[in-house]
């Protein structure tokens, strides 16, 4: 027997989600700031990604995919797990979300670094958590499906927006 979820119960999952999210994010952000524990320069990383061959940046396409995809399953997981899959993958991703944005001094670089891939990427995380924090025997099996298959066309979108359109956006910027 199915249960039916109210509406406000799934926005509740949603809220949640980006607050696990969020202060990990604002913690990982504010360690790097004063403590300046990571040492990388992404600019480099960047315009190496224009000087890629097709093959290489398929590579890379697929390896983003991957980790992705990775990312999501775990999200899902939390509708067996009672959710804690899905707020220690939101815990992880927030602060290494931080404490990467907080290597780049430049707001304006940040944003468009981020940006053009991470609204598709976030959203379709914080639409998984809501999954991920439904118990398992609430599902509607169809309406799952549907969200899954969604979400993983946008992860697709979002990993090509990643590899092929944000090193173009950069080098634009910086023109």
């Amino acid at each position: 027997m199915k249960y039916k979820i109210h509406k406000w119960k799934i926005q509740r999952y949603y809220l949640t989600g980006i607050i696990y999210l969020s202060i990990p994010f604002f913690i990982g952000l504010l360690i790097q700031k004063f403590y300046n524990i990571l040492f990388i320069n992404n600019y480099d990383s960047i315009l190496l990604l224009l000087d890629a061959t097709l093959y290489e940046n398929l590579l890379l396409l697929l390896n983003i995919l991957k980790k992705n995809f990775m990312v999501l399953l775990l999200l899902y997981a939390g509708c067996v797990t009672k959710g804690i899959t899905t707020k220690g993958v939101y815990i992880i991703n927030g602060l290494i979300i931080g404490l990467s944005s907080g290597l780049i001094f430049d707001e304006a670089y940040l944003i468009m670094l981020i940006l053009p891939h991470g609204i598709i990427e976030i959203l379709v995380y914080v639409s998984a958590a809501g999954i991920g924090f439904i118990n398992a025997k609430d599902i509607d099996n169809k309406k799952i499906i549907n969200k899954i298959i969604w979400q993983s066309s946008l992860l697709i979108v979002g990993a090509f927006v990643e590899v092929f359109i944000t090193p173009h956006i950069i080098l634009l910027s910086a023109t």
